[in-house]
């Protein structure tokens, strides 16, 4: 039985009260989940770290640690 399939189970087993608070904060938690996920994609879009990628050997970068500034500013290495 997967979750969800377990959990309606459960929540059809309930009273209406019970089942209201469960939505509730069904509701809660995804409102949090859709506010933690938009505050990631506003700091990622503001950060020019992420430009580096996750990971900037990969991509030809040897001295990303080192040399940071010159990358994400422009600045002289």
């Amino acid at each position: 039985m997967s979750v969800v399939q377990s959990v309606i189970e459960k929540l059809q087993a309930l009273p209406l009260e019970k089942q209201q608070e469960i939505l509730d904060f069904t509701e809660f938690l995804y409102q949090k989940f859709q506010k933690a996920d938009e505050t990631t994609a506003a700091a990622s879009d503001a950060d020019p770290i992420w430009g580096l990628g996750s990971e900037p050997i990969s991509l030809g970068i040897s001295d990303a640690a080192e040399n940071h500034d010159a990358y994400l500013y422009g600045t002289e290495q």
